[in-house]
């Protein structure tokens, strides 16, 4: 007869025995370093070539950082639905086509520049990924996925039109947000997981959350982290577009598009009229305010200190003291120090009173004869 504790410690045993092993793609060198995407909606285009980055290095051997310029300048106008927006409609699964089909530079012969330009073609393809693209289904389907290479991701990370601000704040430790909306959604790479958290590459650069990377808590579907998520998967392509009866389109399985009685468009086919994400792309606006500029909070400012709006040297806690007086905006000095403007009705009244002044001393100097 087992007793409890033995047949506790069996059961724990066993279920160890199944337990995934935490996955970091980071520590087998499979990720380049963090890189920013500036003020262009591009997010998508750092997630697309941190799966190919990854999927490269993991078939070859070697790590090449990609550009994402040559996405921007030659994809987008056909991968951005029917407006040819990839702002407000990044398709994903046509991205993958086009750098299966026409192959993808290195960052180096094709940089980013954060704009749309015209499309070049002076640079060598060092990769074209099969085109097994595949839409991964919920939290489970990212940890699937995550078995065989990166695989990207997007965040809702919306408040009513606005970027969330603990997302603009986040710093470390697992984040799990109490509330958030798809306003405003972000398009990531997910290079691991552990129990607690799936760890998850930006593209706001390194001084944006633990050096670039955000540890998103697991198991709430936080910022709708599996509601679309695509990698580069072994075997043939499976997913495709799926016209459902209330006309949206998703990518999914010929199996489970039946299943929601869906019209089945074909593997490796995508949505063409529905945008993926419906709104603007997150661009990251935690860049340090220099001392002197405009500010809401003390996070925004290089300084620490928001004063009178503006980025101040010090807290500027004295009621007789400001930080955005004229020629001294961003530095901390005396209120009373600050000569009065007087206009011209204000000029005539000082002269006025100066002259009632020196009437009065003439006055009393006669008295005083």
């Amino acid at each position: 007869m087992w007793r409890g504790s033995q047949a506790t410690a069996l059961l724990l045993i066993f279920a160890a025995s199944f337990a995934r092993a935490d996955v970091n793609w980071r520590d087998k060198g499979a990720v380049t370093p963090v890189k920013n995407q500036g003020e262009l909606c591009a997010s998508w285009a750092f997630a697309v070539t941190g799966v190919v980055e990854g999927w490269r290095f993991i078939t070859f051997g070697t790590l090449n950082s990609l550009s994402e310029q040559q996405l921007v300048d030659c994809a987008s106008p056909g991968c951005g639905g029917p407006s040819g927006d990839t702002c407000t409609c990044a398709q994903i699964g046509c991205f993958f086509d086009y750098v299966g089909t026409n192959g993808d530079c290195r960052e180096a012969d094709y940089p980013y520049t954060a704009r749309v330009g015209q499309c070049e073609n002076t640079c060598t393809p060092v990769v074209r990924p099969p085109g097994n693209w595949q839409r991964l289904d919920g939290e489970s389907g990212i940890v699937d996925g995550l078995e065989l290479g990166p695989v990207l991701a997007r965040l809702e990370v919306g408040d009513n039109g606005q970027i969330l601000q603990s997302f603009l704040d986040y710093q470390s430790g697992d984040y799990m947000p109490a509330s958030w909306d798809a306003s405003v959604v972000q398009w990531v790479l997910i290079v691991g997981f552990t129990d607690s958290h799936f760890i998850i590459k930006n593209s706001f650069g390194t001084s944006w959350g633990a050096q670039g990377y955000l540890f998103l808590a697991r198991g709430g579907n936080n910022l709708g982290v599996g509601n679309f998520a695509y990698g580069l998967q072994e075997g043939p392509a499976t997913s495709g577009a799926c016209s459902l009866p209330d006309d949206t389109c998703f990518e999914m399985s010929a199996d489970n598009c039946a299943a929601a009685s869906g019209t089945f468009g074909g593997v490796g086919t995508f949505c063409q009229t529905t945008c993926v994400p419906p709104t603007p792309t997150a661009t990251p606006t935690n860049t340090p305010v220099p001392q002197g500029g405009a500010c809401s909070t003390p996070g925004a400012c290089s300084t620490g200190f928001c004063v009178d709006s503006v980025c101040c040297n010090s807290s500027c806690t004295d009621p007789l003291t400001k930080c955005n007086l004229p020629g001294q905006v961003g530095t901390c000095a005396s209120a009373a120090a600050e000569a009065p403007t007087l206009t011209p009705w204000g000029l005539v009244l000082a002269a006025i009173l100066l002259a009632s002044i020196a009437s009065v001393a003439l006055r009393q100097r006669m008295r005083g004869r």
